[in-house]
């Protein structure tokens, strides 16, 4: 009996503690903004028959006489012990400066903010617009000792935006004019900066190869951190000629910077791509390569990174109902995919135990959603070079060829595989056309880089990190593939069947 009610009590008391915890999710703005571009989200009938609730805002002011000292004023209609009663709960914060500050700046009035919050049994989730995710970041790797659960990033440029390399008149003119006549609030901010400091205009720190973005990118992310990036592309002419007259301005402006930045006059294929996709694959400020953090932070494969595509204007994104209310559902949601097997074949052992393939290495055996098992083929014999613990089962299995003979070979055997099939081609030639009817993923690979990229990519699929709206699907298979592939034109090199796409890989929100 007793130890039926120390069971029981046990019970009771994880269940107790289970049901005691909260979440909460501060909505942080990008540059020139302000937590009133969250009101459309905050005040659609999505937001108001989800499960979250609104709990106010936390407006913040620099003091007048010191630099990076500031001011919290909580804007609530109750005490704020008083709302936390409440699950679920969803509050903004409106940064001291939508210009003036940058996103290391933000990242102390994030923490200002975190310590007017208890520290236990609740988790704590950010949900970034813009540079607004620079600022999440900044605060996730410089303030370990506070636990926050997950991270949402919309459009945010994790690998800078050319807008910081715009002519600094320009873009202090538009800080000015948007702060005065767009955040009236903070006006006694604007001015006490004039005399603190000589540069107020902080979009320098935005550009791709800026000292403050170069470092934030040198530190690893929170491995603890489940995070999740929306990312979008506007790009068809029918999207662009859709923007408002502001918009395409801006976007032009843009377009020609990142042409002034291509100073190469013997390109190579990848400087050509890469600037390809930063002119056409970007929602109109951010390039799709720049909102993927995978490409920004150094210990990509340690760290839990979900995605989801959308085809939003960058102004527009925190807007997105449709998008940003799954997106909080899925980093709340503590669930692992189902672990799987895999069987990897390889022509040459090189891949694995080679020290310039450690990246791949870590993509098929640190992998916490799946075992694999790898042998090389010598002399038409199969040497395992790595186990799993289930080295029978398989659930897919990865032929890495770098040669035509057993290209062909297993061409003509891949309709009777007991595995489905996944061909990484390093051979010479592309050989797409051999397996254009077949029922595998085949993709043709140039450099190691590439091959790091697909594997990337092929593990963030098969472990269900990428979820599609239901519908939107054919819309997104491109932006999907150009924002893994940022240096890489790969339209013409991977082919993935439509049944694999709907049926195994993307994971659809409604």
């Amino acid at each position: 009996m007793k130890v039926k009610g120390l069971i029981l009590l046990s019970l009771f008391l994880s269940f107790g503690l289970r049901a005691s915890e909260k979440n909460i999710y501060f909505l942080l703005h990008g540059l020139y903004s302000s937590n009133y571009h969250w009101d459309y989200f905050l005040n659609s009938k999505e937001f108001k028959k989800s499960e979250f609730s609104y709990g106010g805002n936390f407006f913040v002011t620099e003091d007048f006489f010191t630099s990076n000292k500031f001011l919290i004023s909580p804007e609530f209609d109750k005490e704020l012990e008083e709302i936390l009663d409440a699950d679920n709960l969803v509050f903004t914060i409106n940064f001291a400066s939508g210009f003036q500050h940058d996103f290391r700046q933000q990242a102390l009035q994030i923490r200002n903010v975190l310590e007017l919050f208890p520290n236990q049994e609740t988790n704590y989730y950010l949900v970034a617009h813009s540079m607004g995710g620079l600022a999440a970041r900044s605060y996730l790797t410089s303030n370990p000792n506070r636990k926050i659960s997950g991270l949402v990033t919309i459009g945010t440029p994790n690998l800078g935006s050319y807008l910081g390399n715009s002519d600094t008149t320009l873009t202090g003119l538009l800080g000015i004019l948007t702060g005065v006549f767009k955040r009236p609030d903070n006006l006694l901010t604007g001015i006490s900066r004039i005399w603190k400091e000589k540069r107020r205009n902080v979009t320098p720190a935005l550009a791709p190869d800026s000292a403050e973005l170069t470092e934030l990118n040198q530190r690893a992310f929170p491995e603890d951190v489940k995070t999740l990036c929306i990312f979008s592309a506007i790009n068809t002419p029918e999207e662009i000629e859709a923007l408002s007259g502001d918009e395409q301005f801006v976007h032009q402006i843009l377009q020609m910077e990142k042409l002034k930045s291509f100073k190469s006059t013997n390109p190579l294929d990848v400087e050509i791509t890469t600037l390809y996709n930063d002119l056409y694959y970007n929602d109109g400020l951010v390039s799709i390569a720049s909102q993927n953090i995978n490409n920004a932070i150094p210990n990509k494969y340690q760290v839990q990174v979900h995605h989801i595509p959308s085809r939003i204007y960058h102004d527009n994104e925190p807007k997105d109902v449709e998008h940003i209310i799954p997106a909080m559902r899925i980093i709340k949601n503590t669930k692992r995919p189902q672990p799987y097997n895999l069987f990897i074949y390889s022509t040459t052992e090189e891949i694995i135990t080679q020290d310039y393939f450690s990246s791949i290495s870590q993509a098929f055996f640190n992998n916490s959603s799946y075992d694999a098992t790898f042998v090389v083929d010598k002399d038409d014999k199969l040497i395992p070079v790595h186990l799993s613990q289930s080295p029978l089962l398989f659930d897919y299995g990865i032929f890495l060829i770098n040669s035509t003979e057993k290209l062909n070979d297993i061409n003509s055997r891949i309709d009777s595989t007991w595995v489905k099939p996944i061909l990484v081609d390093f051979s010479i030639n592309n050989n797409i056309k051999k397996f254009e009817d077949k029922d595998c993923i085949y993709i043709k690979v140039v450099t190691v880089e590439e091959a790091e990229q697909f594997f990337k990519f092929l593990s963030d699929l098969l472990s269900g990190k990428i979820h599609v709206l239901e519908g939107e699907l054919d819309k997104v298979k491109e932006q999907i593939i150009r924002y893994y592939f940022p240096t890489s034109n790969m339209t013409e090199r991977l082919k993935i069947p439509d049944a694999w796409w709907k049926d195994r890989l993307i994971q659809k929100i409604r």
